[in-house]
């Protein structure tokens, strides 16, 4: 019989990984559990928002799934089950905030969109988790400051 049970190091249930934001501060980095169904409470309660957003989309008789709401949705779900720590995060006054879920609901609801949504992809994507135990820096991020005039997208 074949054995293929060093595909279990493949499994990201449970692994969490740092990712670098440079555009919030420059020593800023949040640890992230994936936001996919290896992390079941982000799971289930994306699953809740989303049947209560199709129900009043379908109640109002419209086509599409409001894109805005999707991402206040996310706001939510990923401070409650996605960040679970962070480094380098300061108020406005330059100083540290020491993580809790409920600062981390504050924190992601004023965040822009632009910066939540490259956290947002980065937590959505498997791959990222596989080497759970190393830094992760968003490469991207760090094009843009590399002064060599190119813009990561």
């Amino acid at each position: 019989m074949v054995s293929f049970e060093h595909l279990k190091a493949r499994e990201i249930a449970g692994k969490s990984v740092w990712l670098s934001v440079p555009q919030v501060t420059d020593a800023a980095r949040l640890k992230l559990l994936p936001a996919t169904d290896a992390n079941p409470g982000y799971q289930n309660g994306l699953l809740r928002m989303a049947g209560s957003r199709l129900r009043k989309t379908a109640a109002r008789g419209a086509k599409s799934i409001d894109v805005e709401q999707s991402r206040e949705d996310d706001r939510l779900l990923y401070a409650r089950h996605v960040v679970v720590g962070w480094e380098g995060i300061e108020d406005a006054e330059g100083q540290p905030v020491p993580f809790s879920r409920e600062v981390a609901e504050e924190f992601l609801a004023v965040l822009p969109a632009w910066i939540f949504d490259r956290i947002r992809i980065f937590a959505m994507v498997p791959e990222n988790f596989l080497n759970a135990d190393e830094p992760v820096v968003d490469t991207r991020a760090l094009a843009g400051n590399s002064g060599s005039g190119s813009s990561g997208s």
